[in-house]
């Protein structure tokens, strides 16, 4: 039940983790949504591989020297240490989603029509193209 209670936080950003796709679709014009939603997706990529090393050296600051067999073993303190900075990434995250802005009902493109902007009918600029 306690580890329960402290992998909640990371499961439910998992499952919120999807929305991105849907809002970085709505906010952007539709014809460039395929690279607008493969930078999004490279978020979650490029969170794990930033938050590991911060995670190891969380661990390490308040490491006590103890080895086994060459293992380090880390105390319930250093453990509990490194979940604080994960704790802070999870609530510093949720903190951002609420600087995203919501078109509405509409796409952007649709919005975008009315002003005779870049509408997501047109084809795709050059560096989005393969």
């Amino acid at each position: 039940l306690h580890i329960e209670a402290h992998s909640f936080p990371t499961r439910r950003s998992s499952d919120l983790f999807v929305i991105i796709w849907s809002c970085t679709k709505e906010v952007n014009p539709l014809a460039l949504s395929g690279c607008s939603i493969g930078l999004a997706n490279m978020g979650g990529s490029l969170g794990a591989a930033v938050v590991q090393p911060l995670f190891g050296w969380a661990l390490d600051k308040k490491w006590q020297g103890i080895m086994e067999e060459g293992v380090r073993i880390y105390s319930l303190e250093a453990w509990r240490f490194a979940f604080i900075l994960v704790v802070f990434i999870l609530v510093s995250t949720a903190l951002f989603g609420i600087f995203i802005k919501e078109p509405g009902s509409k796409q952007v493109s649709e919005i975008e029509n009315k002003g005779g902007h870049f509408s997501g009918g047109e084809a795709a600029p050059r560096d989005c193209q393969d």
